[in-house]
């Protein structure tokens, strides 16, 4: 979920928040309740974050970060011998 946000962040000027404040619970419920009213939404907490969570595993997926390891991991050097 704080990928998404941090996303919304970055793409929508008007959705603003300071990142340290998603490690806070009652400050990550203040922002999700933040982005439901930015973006006009008609649901709930636990709607809105189900929907960050299941859109994150879309946009996000966990191989897409072991693959940009893997390419971008410093090769190993073997020495001659």
């Amino acid at each position: 979920m704080k990928t998404m946000l941090l996303w919304y962040k970055y793409s929508f000027p008007d959705f603003d928040f300071c990142v340290s404040d998603l490690d806070n619970y009652d400050s990550f419920r203040t922002i999700l309740a933040y982005f439901i009213c930015i973006f006009n939404l008609n649901c709930n907490l636990r709607t809105a974050g189900k929907f960050l969570w299941t859109t994150g595993k879309e946009f996000f997926p966990r191989y897409v970060y072991k693959d940009l390891i893997a390419k971008y991991k410093p090769a190993r050097h073997t020495s001659p011998g």
